[in-house]
């Protein structure tokens, strides 16, 4: 066994034991990412695996960079607490030396752009090791609470919405990719950008999720057209709405009660938490927070291998 399977087959463990979601599974990386193309450092004390941090690297421009998959919102450091100390700063300073042995066993790239997990809070120590951060935002919805109280913090926009869609639309589950897919292109073609994936990796991935029974996709009936599609992954008790997509005869309400026929399905079948996946677009941050959720930052860092790449990414965005 080579090194790298070997580093995989110790992470696999990791993410086994201590519970890691979805993003972190070696088998959802490998659907979205290509299995060649990710890799993990790993942290241990005393033969304990105590930090991992897995990564996607690809090439772009002759430029390597360490980036997010496709269909993958967090991904980053993990490190474990210190069940042998109750004391703050003790658990803080033993953050800062694991994640910095993680970093200092990545790869040398041109560019690292990571979101990391709401779990991970403390990127302080990326700070000193010429990082950069931004805050972004999801939000979490309880399912512990009853229906009755999931209704009432809905927003009474998107109460109504619920309402008048229910007269007008059919619900329906769909397994078809090809579908899925048709339906999420027009959103993106609409505003003007891109696909972030294919329709080959889109599949690669949708196929994975049914093996492992870890997908739920709502399409929405109007008229006898669909018009809309809602799909979602969970894993270990969280459900996470990864797409969502409109036909171009867009009918008023008909994404909102999928995502609402979402909620109420992940809670059925033994989620806990609903998880939005959060967007920085204010019209998009609107919509999400009417569903009544709980607003969660999570950090993005980055870094440039030097000053003149750093300027251009700071003034491009992207190369």
């Amino acid at each position: 066994m080579n090194l790298k399977n070997k580093r995989k087959e110790q992470y696999e463990s990791y993410v086994r034991k201590h519970g890691l979601s979805l993003f972190y599974q070696p088998w959802y990386l490998d659907a979205v990412c290509g299995s060649p193309n990710w890799d993990v450092v790993i942290a241990s004390r005393d033969h304990k695996d105590v930090g991992v941090w897995p990564y996607y690297m690809k090439k772009k421009n002759g430029l390597s960079t360490i980036t997010q998959p496709i269909l993958t919102s967090y991904l980053g450091p993990h490190i474990l607490k210190q069940f042998q100390t109750n004391k703050v700063s003790t658990q803080l300073g033993f953050e800062k030396k694991v994640l910095t042995e993680l970093v200092n066993q990545l790869p040398s790239v041109s560019r690292l752009v990571v979101q990391g997990h709401p779990h991970w809070i403390n990127w302080q120590p990326l700070s000193w090791l010429g990082f950069e951060q931004t805050t972004r935002y999801t939000y979490h919805i309880d399912l512990t609470q009853d229906i009755k109280t999931l209704r009432h913090s809905l927003s009474d926009k998107t109460r109504n919405q619920i309402k008048i869609a229910t007269e007008e639309i059919t619900i329906e589950e769909t397994n078809n990719y090809n579908e899925i897919f048709d339906l999420v292109e027009p959103t993106y073609k609409r505003q003007g950008s891109p696909m972030p994936f294919t329709k080959q990796q889109f599949e690669t991935l949708h196929s994975v999720l049914n093996d492992y029974s870890s997908h739920m996709t709502y399409v929405a009936v109007h008229a006898k057209e669909k018009v809309a599609v809602v799909y979602n992954a969970y894993h270990n008790g969280t459900a996470y709405l990864l797409l969502t997509g409109q036909s171009d005869k867009k009918i008023k309400g008909s994404v909102t009660i999928l995502i609402w026929k979402s909620i109420i399905e992940a809670k059925e079948r033994g989620c806990t938490t609903f998880d939005f996946e959060g967007s920085m677009l204010e019209g998009v941050e609107s919509f999400f927070r009417s569903f009544g959720g709980e607003q969660v930052a999570y950090h993005r860092v980055s870094k440039a291998s030097n000053k003149p790449l750093y300027l251009l990414f700071k003034l491009f965005g992207k190369i």
